[in-house]
């Protein structure tokens, strides 16, 4: 006996369902991407603006103070510098969480090492950063990918692993980039991540949006044994020039 079943209309179904997903994350991601460029503007407006007045008031608040004859008014004016320096620091640290200037006038490299010192000030994290390879032009969105994921990657570090020490790798090849975030925490379940959406949320939108290059995430985790978080994505031509 021999039986046939067409299932013509289940394959057409699900090359609908393949065809709509892939335009639902083609939309998402331009809208994640336009959002990064509004921060970018706003980032550059802030430090055009507010932050050089700031510093400038300081400056002049500065000069203002040995011209003081009352104590009271020295002091006063101390405490007054005192509060615009911290509202500076504060702008320029909104500045560095919208988008870092460093990203883009420095590129990849030099803005991870400005992350590593920013997450020893932060969190009292201290990342040993390692890199192997000459660094090539990236493109910008995947510069801005990159450097976001490695971020969100050493803040979980930072919020969940129970460590002081983490690992920071990037490996230039032929044809491919490589970052790696490695610490000897307490870990975690990887298939975790795919039952609560919740807590992977962060490592599953890195995943899409890597994805929209042609990349793709590896962990390997365990509890009790730490976690290695690797990023893969390829290098185009123009990028490898």
């Amino acid at each position: 006996v021999v039986t046939f079943n067409d299932i013509t209309a289940l394959k057409q179904e699900q090359q609908r369902y393949r065809d709509a997903y892939k335009e639902l994350q083609s939309v998402t991601l331009k809208l994640v991407f336009a959002e990064e460029l509004a921060q970018k503007k706003l980032a550059a407006d802030l430090h055009g603006s507010l932050a050089q007045i700031l510093s400038l008031a300081k400056v002049k608040l500065g000069e203002l103070q040995p011209a003081i004859q009352n104590e009271q008014s020295r002091q006063q004016i101390q405490q007054i510098t005192e509060l615009v320096g911290q509202a500076n620091a504060a702008v320029r640290s909104h500045i560095f969480e919208l988008h870092p200037p460093v990203l883009d006038d420095f590129g990849l490299l030099k803005a991870l090492e400005w992350l590593v010192e920013a997450m020893r000030q932060r969190f009292g994290l201290e990342v040993r950063f390692k890199r192997d390879g000459l660094p090539p032009a990236l493109d910008e969105q995947l510069r801005s990918t990159l450097f976001r994921a490695a971020r969100e990657l050493l803040i979980n570090v930072a919020k969940h692993a129970s460590v002081e020490q983490a690992t920071l790798s990037l490996a230039y090849g032929e044809r491919t980039l490589r970052l790696t975030v490695a610490d000897r925490g307490q870990g975690f379940d990887p298939a975790q991540i795919e039952r609560d959406w919740g807590r992977g949320f962060g490592l599953f939108s890195i995943r899409e949006r890597l994805g929209y290059f042609g990349g793709e995430i590896k962990i390997v985790s365990a509890r009790g044994k730490g976690t290695r978080v690797t990023l893969t994505a390829p290098l185009t031509p123009a990028a490898r020039e």
